[in-house]
């Protein structure tokens, strides 16, 4: 498997769906810590940070969720290219 990976971080889609996928990483690392008492990050009380937490986590998760698994990294954007649109069957690399 050869992954172009300087390609697919020039693609703006493919950055926004990594950032959120580690921003949701966190948001569960903070969540998980202060339910198992680790540490604890307060705003106001435990219930509020862990709402908040989850919901900041449940949202970032969604959108690099989406945006990930929709994204081709070797297009501009979100959406596929001509060619990629005429495909029936995935493209297979010449060897």
């Amino acid at each position: 498997m050869k992954i172009n990976w300087i390609l697919r971080l020039k693609n703006k889609a493919t950055v926004t769906s990594l950032a959120t996928l580690l921003i949701g990483i966190a948001s569960g690392v903070i969540s998980v810590g202060n339910l198992l008492g680790w540490w604890s990050v307060n705003f106001d009380t435990e219930k509020a940070t862990t709402t908040i937490t989850a919901w900041i986590g449940l949202v970032f998760t969604l959108i690099g969720g989406v945006v990930g698994t929709i994204t081709d990294p070797t297009t501009v954007g979100i959406g596929d290219s001509k060619q990629a649109q005429e495909y029936t069957a995935p493209k297979k690399d010449a060897e």
